[in-house]
């Protein structure tokens, strides 16, 4: 069973766009770990990070490429738009 934990991003992880690098000092690492379980195992590790990079990624993306609308999500499913609530 994966654990579940509370992880905040230091200011110091800074992810590029499609994980092409990954740029964390030892701190934000040791940090990570210190939040798993002590019977973690390398499977639970390797998701932990790729979560986290995940994260760090929506995040920076967030910031710096527009956001779409409820609409423009859904049009993009084939999905009618919303009607006025």
């Amino acid at each position: 069973m994966i654990p579940s934990f509370e992880y905040q991003p230091s200011r110091s992880a800074v992810i590029y766009t499609r994980l092409v690098a990954l740029r964390v000092d030892k701190q934000e690492l040791h940090r990570l770990i210190d939040l798993l379980p002590e019977n973690v195992t390398w499977e639970d590790m390797k998701y932990w990070i790729y979560f986290v990079a995940n994260v760090e990624e929506g995040r920076h993306s967030a910031r710096t490429e527009p956001l779409l609308t409820t609409d423009e999500v859904r049009a993009r499913l084939g999905l009618p738009p919303l009607g006025p609530d």
